[in-house]
């Protein structure tokens, strides 16, 4: 990647991380602020903010190891928990703690019974499904009456429809209209494309493989810019899920974003130079740098 590349580099992941912490110290204080709301939104938004940001400390480890690859499935990851995230923190106190009962109870209900399914058949797959070495999975296993309430609560149609609407795509109409002209929307859109990458890398399917022998089939120039801007873009991506995330819970909570928007800003001169970072790629990537190889 070139010594100077590295420092560079090196020096974003450090700033973003030091960033990302503070986005969350600033959005847990202003949770846990004594005038905020203590209901099932509070407390479900709380561990997305938290959980979120713990894949992101793992993503800023696989950067420094220049694991792209691998650091986009994580970032997938943190994009679905802001969209989320997004998705729960409406301003509407009825329609968010119903959102907030979906994430939280509905959806895992309605999982326990395809989990049971999945149980089953491995344990029917083992010799000795009796054995003790089997027992921590046949305590996961519901009972009939448990089965049979939950599928009654639970129809098939119902259980479809809404796992279908908390699928990304659903989920990024309802956060991101289409037609909205409000930037902090549009702005989720903008992240499909990154969302569909880590998709096809997740499931090993032939676009990612396919991604890959590309990427190393090229000259050590080409190769090497590309890691330098895509890990670039990463380090971005990081600071402004952090900071959507700490945007959508003070706009909830109804206080000033001047906290936030100030540790924001120490990331401007970052993005500047990675933005020209992004033009020194395309000059190697489109040919108006000469490529030795």
């Amino acid at each position: 990647m070139g010594n100077l590349n590295v420092e560079r580099l090196s020096r974003w992941i450090c700033a973003a991380d030091e960033l990302c912490r503070e986005l969350l110290d600033a959005t847990i204080a202003a949770l846990d602020h004594q005038d905020a709301p203590r209901d099932m939104a509070h407390f479900v938004l709380r561990q997305l903010v938290v959980t979120c940001h713990l894949t992101s400390e793992s993503a800023i480890l696989l950067l420094l190891h220049n694991r792209l690859w691998d650091v986009e499935m994580l970032m997938r990851s943190v994009l679905e928990g802001t969209m989320k995230l997004a998705f729960i923190s409406t301003s509407d106190k009825t329609l968010r703690e119903s959102r907030a009962d979906e994430y939280w109870n509905i959806l895992p209900d309605m999982d326990r019974l395809r989990d049971h399914e999945r149980l089953v058949a491995l344990l029917a797959d083992v010799d000795n499904p009796d054995d003790d070495e089997w027992r921590p999975f046949r305590d996961m296993l519901l009972d009939a009456s448990m089965i049979d309430e939950l599928r009654q609560k639970y129809p098939r149609s119902m259980r479809r429809k809404l796992q279908h609407q908390w699928t990304f795509n659903e989920l990024a109409k309802k956060v991101s209209p289409p037609n909205s002209s409000n930037s902090k929307f549009n702005n989720f859109r903008a992240f499909a494309h990154a969302y569909a990458i880590g998709s096809h890398l997740l499931h090993q399917d032939g676009v990612a493989t396919g991604v890959i022998l590309d990427h190393s089939s090229r000259s050590s120039l080409r190769r090497t810019s590309k890691e330098f801007v895509h890990a670039s873009r990463v380090t971005q991506d990081l600071v402004v899920f952090s900071y959507f995330r700490a945007q959508f819970i003070y706009r909830m909570l109804q206080i000033s974003v001047k906290p936030i928007n100030g540790i924001h800003a120490r990331w401007e001169e970052c993005a500047k130079e990675i933005s020209a970072a992004g033009m020194e790629w395309r000059a190697i990537e489109y040919g108006d740098v000469n490529d030795p190889d």
